[in-house]
């Protein structure tokens, strides 16, 4: 699913090793960690900030989350 996200939109596919270590506590850590496949579709970007790229990328990614289901 990330991988397809990531081709979709061209956003960076940043995959941690471990769950849970970066960010404990994360929805989509305690999924992984719980056996539960999961990504979480974030744009970086400094904190409080964010630009029409941001939030393209965001849109896209979320579509592109759509798609991979067939939802759209």
């Amino acid at each position: 699913m990330a991988i397809y996200i990531s081709q979709q939109t061209g956003a960076e596919l940043i995959n941690h090793e471990v769950a849970g270590v970066v960010y404990p506590g994360a929805l989509e850590d305690e999924g992984s960690q719980a056996g539960i496949p999961s990504v979480i579709c974030e744009v970086q970007c400094p904190h409080g900030f964010a630009d029409l790229e941001t939030i393209n990328t965001s849109y896209k990614q979320m579509i592109a989350f759509l798609n991979y289901f067939n939802i759209l």
